[in-house]
This record gives structure tokens, sequence and C-alpha cells, in this order.
């Protein structure tokens, strides 16, 4: 009878999703020292699972996640996704959400959705396929035949999530995307966007100011320090997703609002941090 070789304890490792490793950013300004933006922050990110980000202004936050992207390279460190160096864009890694619709006024819902598809140079019915079936994941399967100017705020945001869907990224990364929407819209839209983002089983990096937005949707919640942006502490939520909006009133949320805001509330010995060069964006 042949034995059969136990499978080692490395040999069933997988390679985590996202790898972001003692990455640091430093800008040159003129006239001045260079900038530090961000201080050898290192994360792991497995698959499926969604990562909020928040932290003081100019933290680096925004920084960071155009890394992921391969918009920026990192000044020392790694970022790696399947294993593999994130050397520039590449939507079908990392795909973006950010806070501007950055719609074509004169496309239609389903052909702004599919726009990504058409400049790879997929074949219209597959393009048209795949972002009908991403919008009708964020509810807009009535819409697609209309203008962005005949949308609301929050559905033309809905639109911009499903353009990155339709990519069908290993990962989203969404950049206070709903910034700039009033409270009530933001918080509904979030309700609607955590459930198809979890039925999409998309692994999911956003960055938000609100402490609300960053435990309601995040399996894990990091924090980041004032510039140089490193992380100050990381935190899990237990409560599964989807949440209900029952959520908000758990222990576990309003104990863990009221650790975010005692870790980011500023200490009156605190100096202020110099403005950087205008000609440099860092958030």
């Amino acid at each position: 009878m042949i034995g059969i070789r136990p499978v080692l304890p490395w040999e069933t490792e997988t390679v985590p999703t996202l790898e972001i490793a003692n990455v640091s950013v430093v800008y040159d300004v003129d006239d001045g020292p260079a900038l530090t933006a961000v201080d050898d922050v290192s994360i792991t990110v497995d698959t499926d699972q969604f990562i909020t980000v928040i932290g003081p202004s100019g933290c680096g936050k925004s920084t960071l996640l155009h890394c992921m992207g391969g918009l920026f390279r990192p000044t020392a460190g790694e970022i790696r996704i399947d294993g593999k160096v994130m050397s520039g864009p590449d939507p079908t890694k990392a795909a973006f959400v950010f806070q501007e619709y950055s719609l074509l006024p004169w496309k239609t819902v389903l052909d702004n959705a599919a726009i990504g598809l058409q400049f790879a140079h997929v074949s219209r019915s597959e393009r048209t396929a795949r972002a009908d079936e991403a919008l009708s994941r964020v509810g807009l399967s009535d819409f697609m035949n209309s203008y962005p100017y005949q949308l609301s705020g929050g559905m033309q945001q809905r639109v911009a999530v499903a353009r990155a869907l339709t990519m069908d990224p290993e990962i989203l990364l969404m950049d206070e995307p709903f910034g700039a929407l009033d409270e009530q819209t933001r918080r509904a839209l979030g309700f609607e966007m955590t459930a198809a983002l979890t039925e999409s089983r998309k692994t999911v990096i956003m960055v938000t100011h609100s402490l609300d937005e960053a435990i309601f949707w995040g399996d894990r919640v990091i924090v980041m320090s004032g510039r140089p942006g490193h992380i100050l502490q990381e935190f899990q939520i237990k409560t599964p997703r989807p949440r209900s909006v029952d959520f908000l009133a758990t222990d576990e949320f309003v104990e863990l609002r009221s650790k975010l805001l005692a870790l980011l509330a500023p200490t009156p010995s605190a100096e202020p941090e110099s403005a950087p060069d205008s000609t440099i964006q860092v958030r």
C-alpha cells in the first residue's frame, strides 16, 4: 500500500489578494525639504475583505490608495496583488471609484458603465452584457438608457460603482466615494451599496472621513496617523456584512465609534502641520 504524504502547513497557505509591504511615499518639494506623505505602511488583505481606512486630512490615505492601484509608485516598499508587484495601472486587478463621478454626459448610463471595456477593445455584445449585470447589482436596471443629467447625485455615483464592477477587478479601490452627497442620501446609498458589494464578493479598500461609514462598511478599520501617515491601530468588526440599520445602535458600533473618536482627537500639545506645496496633493 502506497502511503500518502501529509500536506505540510505552509503548503496550504494561499497568497493574500493584496500585500502592502513597508510602503513609504516621499515627495520632492520646490525650494523646501522633501515631504514624507506615507511612512513604512504594511497591510495584508485577503480575498472578499472590506477594509476601511480613516485618518486626519493630509495623512496620505489617498496617496496610499493610488499606490495600490498603480497610479503612484512607492518611494520605498512594494505593493503586490496575487503575489505580483503592482508596477502600473491595471483595471482588471484594481479599479477605482472616486468622489467625482466623471461620467460622460453625452453617453447613456449603460455606455458609461461599459466605457472601460470599450477602451479595452472588448466586443460590444460582451461589454453590454457585463455593464447590464453591474447596473443590475447597483439597482439601476431601469435607467440604462438615461443620461447622467437625468440622475440624482446618488444615482450617478452608483453608475461610477457599476463602471468599476464592469471591469471585474480583483480589488475595488474607493476614494471617499460618497463625500459629495448629503448625509441622508449618503447613508441610504451606503445601505444599498454595502449589500451589493458583499454580494459581488469583491475585495474592497475604501478611504473615508466618516467614522460611521468606516464601521458600517468595514470588516477591518485601519486608522492612520497625521503626516507622515503610518498605521496607528487596526480594529476588526465581528458583525457580518451586509448590516442593517439596527447595527448603528449596537454596543459594538457605539463602542468602536467612541474609540475611533478618542484615537483621532487632536491633542492640545500637537503642533499644526505645515501646508504642503500647492503643487502637491496629499489626502
